[in-house]
């Protein structure tokens, strides 16, 4: 008797610990992020593409169904939104050949942020931004 007692005491104990571990692994990697305020709009990407690195010549791959933080809007010559993507966390240069391949996500924007586009018509006819 005195070992299944034991035996359950152990269970209950390990559950215990494995529990809070597991709660204190997840809140230890996943801290709540400062909101980014240059970055309002989120998008999520329906197919694969490759985006341009901001300031650079890379190449960042950015896949179906990977989530991009919207900022800087350009609607000049060239149209291109500037975009973190949360696959690669860099900086990138979205151009509006690919604006496309995004579905908007406003009910994941930025609290507080108001007129941004439902969609990805970023740009009016006249060259300015629609935010």
């Amino acid at each position: 008797m005195r070992q299944i007692m034991l035996l359950v005491a152990s269970a209950i104990v390990g559950i215990a610990i494995g529990w809070s571990s597991g709660s204190w692994v997840f809140s230890g990697e996943v801290q709540s992020p400062t909101p980014n305020v240059d970055f309002p709009m989120m998008a999520i990407a329906t197919r694969p593409f490759d985006a341009v690195e901001s300031g650079g010549t890379a190449r960042v791959r950015v896949n179906t169904l990977e989530r991009c933080a919207l900022g800087v809007t350009t609607c000049g010559a060239v149209r291109t939104v500037e975009a973190v993507c949360l696959g690669s966390a860099r900086t990138v240069l979205i151009g509006s050949a690919d604006w496309p391949a995004f579905r908007r996500l406003p009910a994941e924007d930025l609290p507080g942020v108001l007129n941004t586009p439902v969609d990805m018509r970023l740009c009016r006819e006249d060259g300015t931004t629609m935010q």
